[in-house]
């Protein structure tokens, strides 16, 4: 017996794994996920030299990133320049993505080719997004669930305990 089933609400099932914004690219209404070895990759297929700067700039942003933490932490200061550090630290992360390095260095164009070229071969997970509100990385993200095809899918156990929960709000509510 086949079965489908359709959605009235976004449905969201995690994985376990917390992806960064150096994890993933949105480009339009496709995500891309990609590693830190694609990315490299990308780098030495275009310029090799720019590896370095790749490492110089990670390293940079995580001193960054690690110097707004300590200073919130400080005791003597307020609760406005409390605030401050958690937007500038906010920013911070929010920058710290594969896309801004490549805007830095006048790449974007030739990355987004190369995602798009890499995503047809397979060789990148790309997945199709409901909607073009996306257009920039979000930060940090909870990975969904997936096949070992990349496609995301709900787990029979899931959909049990959505079917369990239903039959006996059922019988809760008849009785």
């Amino acid at each position: 017996m086949k079965l489908r089933l359709q959605t009235y609400s976004p449905v969201h099932i995690g994985s376990g794994n917390s992806l960064s914004a150096m994890d993933y690219v949105i480009e339009g209404t496709h995500y891309y996920r990609v590693t830190t070895t694609q990315f490299v990759d990308f780098l030495l297929s275009y310029n090799p030299s720019l590896v370095d700067l790749f490492s110089d700039w990670i390293i940079e942003q995580a001193s960054l990133m690690e110097d707004l933490k300590y200073r919130r932490k400080a005791k003597e200061i307020n609760q406005r320049e409390k605030k401050d550090l958690n937007h500038q630290l906010s920013r911070a992360q929010q920058e710290t993505n594969l896309r801004s390095f490549c805007k830095t260095h006048e790449l974007e164009s030739y990355f987004i080719k190369y995602l798009k070229s890499k995503a047809e071969d397979g060789e990148i997970v790309r997945h199709q997004l409901q909607s073009n509100r996306l257009n920039y990385n979000k930060g940090q993200v909870q990975e969904i669930l997936s096949n070992s095809q990349k496609q995301f899918y709900i787990p029979g156990s899931s959909i049990k305990g959505a079917i369990r929960t239903a039959l006996l709000f059922h019988a809760y509510m008849t009785h």
